[in-house]
């Protein structure tokens, strides 16, 4: 099978990819070239020019990558995929609000459960029979008068004990609002990195 054409859609390619994961492993040699192309395209992950091998996850539903130093780590290829065409606005706001609460309120999540540098098996998620993720977004542009789609973004990179890289809420306040709002009605779990991904939008 020939190596991606850019021009190809969205649907084609997320279709390429889930026969390769159905297909299971080994990869051939142009699907392993197809998807190390498609994983620089991810939004936030940093260091993917190292990256030197993709393969399935545990559950073989997923792609895991494996960097030149020998570590792991799991990747959403819908992510790359939708970024690398340029991707939704709503989809680039999902990924800014996930942003703004990663550094104070997932890192900590993690650490106060002793799975920090454990995000290869582990993720964090909401909690099931509470609000989901999605449920505080849409309350909280309710509460506020927010029309989602129309939330400015802006793309940069943050470095605190942990690098961010991607969309972020253009307005401050606005964010500093969602942080807060996200604390007080989210219940945060751990879960498997599998049921997690396939949670996210």
């Amino acid at each position: 099978m020939a190596v991606m054409d850019e021009k190809q859609t969205q649907k084609n390619i997320n279709e390429r990819i889930s026969k390769i994961i159905t297909n299971g492993v080994p990869f051939s040699s142009d699907d392993k070239t197809f998807l190390l192309k498609i994983i620089q395209h991810h939004p936030s992950k940093t260091n993917l020019e190292n990256v030197e091998k993709v393969f399935l996850n545990k559950s073989g539903d997923g792609l895991m990558i494996q960097y030149s130093d020998s570590s792991i780590d799991s990747i959403s290829y819908k992510k790359c995929v939708r970024a690398m065409l340029g991707g939704k606005p709503i989809q680039n706001i999902r990924e800014a609000l996930r942003n703004e609460i990663y550094v104070a309120q997932i890192l900590p999540f993690r650490k106060q459960n002793n799975m920090y540098g454990k995000g290869i098996e582990y993720h964090v998620g909401h909690g099931c029979g509470d609000l989901s993720f999605d449920a505080i977004v849409k309350q909280f542009c309710k509460e506020n008068c927010l029309i989602e789609e129309n939330i400015k973004l802006e793309k940069k990179r943050v470095k605190d004990y942990y690098e961010c890289r991607g969309y972020f809420i253009h307005d401050r306040k606005l964010a500093d609002k969602w942080k807060l709002y996200h604390k007080k009605f989210s219940n945060l779990i751990m879960q498997t990195a599998e049921e997690n991904l396939r949670q996210k939008i």
